[in-house]
């Protein structure tokens, strides 16, 4: 009979292998199980789900839940967990709480809001059910769009969507928007001839208007549209269209009204383009 020697090492690793098990074996109480929940949601910052406590040695087994409580959802419910409330709702029922957000709170709903936050459904889930957060928030009308649109420009961001949609509209038919779905796209479309621009717009500080081009993957841009609004962005005052090649060494650049400016409005007029976006009525928005 041939005898095989175990190293101390292999003995250890056995011995803390079948205390885990027998710790995952404890006869917790129910108050104990349904802490467990809680402070998973806690220390991992999202609601658990049965996989999580079927391979993990830090819980107890969710079989053992199952035979305490009659099922997973009921011991998520008695744990008080967030997702377990807003479980089998309807369609509509998760838009109202998009709208309701919106009435009660007097802001856009972002997915900070709606994430682990026990008033409102998790925002994975508007992903899961719509495609993308902002799918959901167009259905209702709450999009960056339709409140741009609507002549709401408060943020940054609808700020921006305001000069993209100036852009989008000069330019009537085959345009591909690719900031549009994707806030965080390296560029914002890519206008007739295949030509990829980026929109960059600013209000006017007392004389001159700013733009930081640095946020853009610069070399994939071949034209940039820069945009200067009045202090409120209620009017567009001027446009320029500028290759990349002319600011190729710039990160950000002053437009200004005196001649005080390296750029300055009567050595930039090359590039505006402002009597073609004055064909646009800015009044579309309200």
């Amino acid at each position: 009979m041939t005898i095989e020697l175990v190293d101390d090492d292999d003995i250890l690793s056995c011995k803390r292998y079948r205390r885990k098990k027998s710790q995952r074996r404890k006869n917790y109480s129910d108050n104990e199980l349904l802490e467990f929940i809680r402070n998973f949601e806690i220390e991992e910052g999202r609601p658990p789900i049965a996989e999580y406590f079927n391979n993990s040695p830090k819980y107890p087994n969710f079989n053992t839940y199952i035979k305490r409580f009659g099922s997973w959802n009921k011991a998520l419910q008695m744990s008080g967990s967030n997702i377990n409330r807003f479980v089998g709702l309807t369609n509509e029922e998760l838009l109202e709480f998009l709208r309701k957000f919106e009435r009660e709170e007097g802001i856009l709903p972002t997915t900070d809001y709606f994430n682990n936050n026990p008033k409102y459904p998790n925002f994975q889930t508007y992903i899961k059910r719509f495609g993308s957060w902002q799918n959901a928030l167009k259905l209702v009308g709450l999009d960056t769009d339709s409140m741009v649109r609507k002549g709401i420009i408060e943020t940054n961001d609808q700020k921006a969507r305001l000069a993209e949609i100036f852009v989008l509209d000069h330019f009537t038919e085959n345009v591909t928007d690719l900031s549009g779905e994707n806030r965080k796209s390296f560029a914002d479309g890519i206008c007739p001839g295949n030509q990829i621009y980026d929109v960059k717009s600013s209000a006017l500080y007392i004389d001159y208007w700013q733009f930081n081009l640095s946020n853009s993957r610069r070399d994939d841009i071949e034209w940039f549209y820069l945009l200067g609004f009045n202090e409120d962005y209620s009017e567009l005052q001027y446009a320029w269209r500028i290759p990349l090649l002319n600011f190729k060494d710039k990160y950000s650049i002053k437009i200004g009204i005196s001649n005080d400016y390296a750029y300055n409005i009567e050595n930039m007029k090359e590039y505006e383009i402002t009597e073609k976006f004055k064909n646009i009525d800015f009044h579309f928005l309200k």
